[in-house]
């Protein structure tokens, strides 16, 4: 058993990493006019793969995952009618904690100018057994600005046979638009309620959960968008993926046991929604391949 660390030590053992980035608009492209970070969390230069209108920026974070006490914060700001795609290299990792349950967080705030639009597509989050996670994530929409997001959480090592037993993740969402909330999602799991979070109304026993929103849409909702959108899903997957039209917004979720299907499923649903919400062509990251 690890023995508890003394104050002094577990304060010199946490890291606490912020990275902000300025991303605005400036001769008809999108560029990065301002990046500050403290500790381990930082970007390179941004990619064009598609043009200048839309800079793609890889968030990149070395020690590969979190430890107890670790805090990482992410700050975007879109200036108005910026465009970025941010995403990962990697899957981030959040590993056991201490034995005094010393909270693993990160915190994620994206804030959106009129006009302005963010795909944020990070690879999936996979929380091993024993860790003690806390995830908020915000994004602010100003006036015409339009997102596109998705979250994937793997709980546990299920190709190794390590399932999340012990341990704690709470998960908060918010979207807002001029400052009233569009979409909230709230997910906890803890030692109080594991039993009830294995049922058939919740977790069902998958390891892998996610969910996928993209919009606004002014348009009124198109039954046959959504037919095609579902008829998108693998038949063999069609139990563990649905996707809606709610209100302004397409929000998808997948519940299974494989992080890969989740995200394939949501780029294919990306790749069909992006040309009537940014007027392009869906530009896969080159780091997706790799």
């Amino acid at each position: 058993m690890n023995q508890p660390l003394s104050p002094a030590v577990a304060d010199s053992a946490r890291w606490h990493a912020t990275l902000d980035l300025d991303l605005q608009r400036r001769r008809a492209a999108t560029r990065l006019i301002g990046c500050r970070h403290e500790g381990p969390l930082y970007v390179q230069k941004p990619f064009y793969p598609e043009g200048p209108d839309c800079a793609h920026v890889y968030l990149l974070h070395p020690p590969g995952g979190m430890v107890s006490g670790d805090c990482l914060e992410i700050g975007v700001n879109l200036g108005e009618g910026a465009a970025a795609l941010l995403t990962t290299p990697g899957a981030a990792r959040a590993y056991r904690a201490r034995d005094n349950g010393t909270l693993q967080r990160q915190h994620t705030r994206l804030q959106l100018a009129a006009g302005a639009s963010v795909e944020w597509f990070p690879l999936e989050t996979i929380v091993y057994n024993g860790a003690s996670v806390e995830m908020e994530t915000e994004v602010q929409l100003s006036a015409d600005a339009s997102c596109a997001l998705w979250e994937v959480t793997c709980l546990g090592l299920p190709a190794s046979d390590e399932p999340f037993t012990r341990g704690s993740f709470r998960q908060r969402y918010r979207v807002l638009r001029d400052g009233v909330p569009v979409f909230v999602d709230g997910f906890a799991l803890e030692e109080s309620n594991r039993q009830r979070m294995a049922g058939m109304g919740a977790l069902q026993e998958q390891p892998v959960n996610g969910f996928f929103l993209m919009g606004p849409f002014t348009t009124d909702a198109d039954d046959e968008q959504i037919e095609a959108l579902r008829a998108a899903i693998p038949q063999a997957l069609e139990r563990r993926f649905s996707i809606t039209r709610l209100g302004e917004y397409y929000v998808g979720r997948y519940l299974g046991g494989n992080a890969e299907q989740a995200r394939a499923q949501f780029a294919r649903w990306w790749q069909m929604l992006r040309p009537a919400l940014l007027g392009r062509p869906a530009s896969p990251p080159r780091i997706w391949l790799t």
